[in-house]
């Protein structure tokens, strides 16, 4: 795995060893949630060929990791509507606080 890949899943990774640690700000984890989403989604876009699948799978896996821990902390930490950024995409659960059975979850 390149350099740059490896730096993408240790995001994830750290970032889901945040949502454990009771004294994180949960809008902070939110944020970069929202900013792992969006990797997600340019590197599936991207016409580059250099990537391999391993990288992907690193990355769902990290993800999945992830999406188990917010989920569970979610409901600890619920956020005033006011804090929630408008125009995020619908897909991106992470910011509602409730609900979230009925939510798919995306990469």
């Amino acid at each position: 795995m390149s350099y740059h890949a490896q730096l993408a899943v240790a995001f994830v990774r750290e970032t889901s060893e945040m949502v454990l640690d009771a004294h994180r700000s949960p809008l902070l984890i939110r944020w970069r949630r929202s900013a792992i989403a969006f990797l997600a989604d340019l590197l599936r876009r991207s016409p580059c060929q250099e990537l391999h699948p391993s990288v992907f799978e690193a990355l769902r896996a990290a993800t999945a990791a992830l999406n188990l821990n917010i989920r569970h902390s979610i409901q600890r930490a619920a956020l005033p509507a006011s804090a929630v950024p408008c125009g995020l995409p619908r897909n991106h659960w992470w910011w509602q606080d409730s609900s979230l059975s009925e939510v798919a979850s995306p990469a």
